[in-house]
């Protein structure tokens, strides 16, 4: 599915149970402090209504559930997590999604999964990094997406291993003879795409969820072509990494660098790098500036204010162009903002987010659950 909503926001600190003593019991437990004397339960399901809002969406509604478990009776093993979310926006948008964040015993083998199915009215302006905001057009699809990824320890904290991506993008909607047809893009009919290829993982973080040191490196590389039953032919590299600095206690400096790139080959247009969102660039819609290649260089400082309260600064550079050659000075474009955090669990140190991007021209914020990186 879509890349946003990987993010979608769980904003809501009341949990669904049927039992008021149960409800009474996980809220306690959800909402309790760390406490180093007391060990932490293996397994934990938490059910909470989904209330969201992002420039892409509007106002979102809906249910999520989450099971945290850990593969084995070991307190340095990270987390692992399963997701189900269903979801409603107030643009008829439909998504159903499963993701999961598996670390299997000893960390030798780590699987993350994504799927999802949705109905998805959005909004395009055309490709290129200097699409004026005139040309924006309303168009609509329907998607389903199956993104698993298996990877192997081969050294601590090093994984290797395969992905593979099927995304099958349907029921297109568009104003005739507007900007899809001008352009000529490809997929503005429909498309299907699978393939497959190789990634690299490093992870050194402290925590899947919000890191306060470490590395998180991820290098992937696929191939889509016929032989593999996808109706267009390209290469997709995505480069992303991280660095997590604790300053003080809880004071965090965080730092990434994306790259993507589609090609050689013809991407559909809806599966071009896209600028954007609530994880990249905050301020602009995702898909605001869509084109083969995107890079994007941010930064975040993560600071305590009271109680289960924090906030960040961030600032955010980024562009898309043809190739990574066709990239200039001239041609970045910035993000900058801040946010407000509350700890909705200390122990797994889950946050509801709420950020305030500003760009050239304009400004959005973004309700979330979890770090934009």
């Amino acid at each position: 599915m879509i890349k946003q909503t990987k993010a979608v926001i769980v904003l809501a600190a009341t949990l669904i149970l049927f039992l008021p003593a149960a409800n009474a019991q996980l809220l306690k437990r959800f909402f309790a402090p760390p406490d180093s004397t007391t060990k932490a339960k293996k397994n934990k399901i938490l059910a909470i209504p989904v209330i969201s809002r992002s420039p892409e969406t509007d106002w979102t509604f809906g249910a999520a559930g989450t099971w945290l478990f850990k593969t084995a009776k070991d307190s340095l093993l990270r987390t692992s997590n399963f997701q189900l979310i269903g979801i409603y926006t107030l643009r008829n948008q439909y998504v159903g999604q499963l993701d999961a964040n598996i670390v299997f015993p000893g960390e030798k083998w780590y699987l993350k999964l994504h799927g999802s199915a949705s109905r998805f009215p959005d909004r395009f302006w055309g490709v290129g990094n200097n699409m004026p905001a005139s040309n924006a057009e309303r168009f609509s699809f329907d998607q389903y997406h199956l993104n698993p990824m298996l990877m192997r320890m081969i050294k601590p904290k090093l994984f290797a291993g395969l992905v593979y991506d099927f995304q099958r993008f349907y029921n297109v909607k568009y104003i005739a003879n507007g900007i899809f047809d001008q352009q000529q893009l490809a997929g503005r009919k429909g498309s299907l795409i699978s393939g497959t290829g190789l990634m690299l993982l490093l992870d050194s973080r402290d925590n899947l969820y919000n890191a306060y040191k470490g590395w998180y490196v991820q290098v992937i590389s696929l191939f889509y072509g016929k032989a593999l039953g996808s109706q267009f032919t390209y290469n997709q590299v995505v480069i992303d990494t991280r660095k997590y600095i604790r300053l003080y206690k809880n004071h965090v400096l965080a730092l990434q660098a994306y790259f993507e790139y589609n090609g050689p080959g013809t991407p559909p247009f809806r599966n071009l790098a896209r600028m954007g969102g609530p994880e990249r660039m905050r301020g602009y819609y995702s898909g605001r500036f869509t084109d083969k290649t995107h890079m994007c260089y941010q930064a975040e400082y993560r600071f305590p204010i009271w109680w289960r309260f924090g906030g960040t600064v961030f600032a955010s550079l980024g562009e898309v162009a043809p190739s990574f050659g066709k990239m200039s000075i001239n041609g970045l474009k910035y993000s900058f903002g801040g946010g407000i955090r509350f700890a909705a669990n200390r122990l797994e140190r889950i946050n509801f987010r709420f950020d305030y991007g500003f760009v050239k021209g304009g400004s959005d914020y973004y309700f979330t659950v979890a770090e934009a990186f």
